[in-house]
């Protein structure tokens, strides 16, 4: 499983894209997977991006735009996330997690 943080500027459009292989090295063709990203802040409400709202998943990349629409109102300075694969027979599979920390903007 891949661990990478995030840091987004609030407000601001943010693109993170994640190379996905498996234990081998070898490059995981995501194309039969559904992918969503889950975001949580402690003690908030969750975000969940899914494919065609937020990601887009090209081979074994997984892009994330975190949009300004999304992040513009954010009150929270750090959250957990993770990315799960799910494949056609509905088994999940998370392939990447970490934190995201969020600075605050100064204008509106």
């Amino acid at each position: 499983m891949l661990e990478q943080d995030i840091s987004i500027y609030r407000g601001d459009d943010t693109a993170v894209t994640f190379t996905i292989l498996d234990s081998s090295n070898q490059p995981v063709d995501l194309s039969s997977y559904a992918v969503t990203m889950l975001i949580k802040p402690k003690g908030k409400d969750t975000y969940l991006l899914k494919e065609g709202a937020g990601i887009d998943v090209r081979g074994n990349q997984i892009a994330v735009l975190f949009a300004h629409e999304l992040t513009k109102d954010w009150k929270f300075s750090t959250a957990i996330y993770d990315i799960q694969i799910v494949d056609t027979a509905g088994l999940y599979k998370t392939v990447v997690k970490g934190n995201i920390e969020i600075e605050m903007d100064v204008t509106p």
